[in-house]
């Protein structure tokens, strides 16, 4: 790679880290929007899951165990993201569209709980 090349590279790293900062996402996380949704999503719900008191009348092991699915769920997809072709899975596609699927309702289910 000529040096011209990765100077460009690095000012654009450097503007999408500002624009993160200032709005909190950038113009590269556009390009693949679910891609980049799905890396959040599983990384927030996963610190939540250390953190979090359970909503209402839920015990801790239950709302710890509907996080982890939610987590599960959003491995799950990348895992699709991945493989891209559901021929390639080696039967794994199935269930995995199946655990992304019961993630997801469940983020619907509890989406005005996700809160510390």
């Amino acid at each position: 790679m000529e040096a011209s090349s990765r100077d460009d590279r690095r000012g654009d790293e450097v503007e999408w880290f500002i624009q993160r900062g200032k709005r909190g996402w950038a113009n590269c996380d556009v390009w693949s929007l679910h891609s980049y949704l799905s890396e959040v999503i599983r990384g927030t719900i996963h610190q939540l899951s250390l953190y979090n008191q359970p909503p209402g009348d839920m015990s801790s092991e239950d709302w710890y165990m509907v996080l982890r699915d939610i987590e599960n769920g959003f491995d799950a997809f990348e895992k699709m993201e991945e493989v891209a072709c559901p021929k390639s899975s080696n039967g794994q596609w199935d269930n995995w569209s199946m655990e992304f699927e019961r993630g997801m309702d469940l983020l619907k289910e509890h989406y005005f709980y996700l809160w510390c």
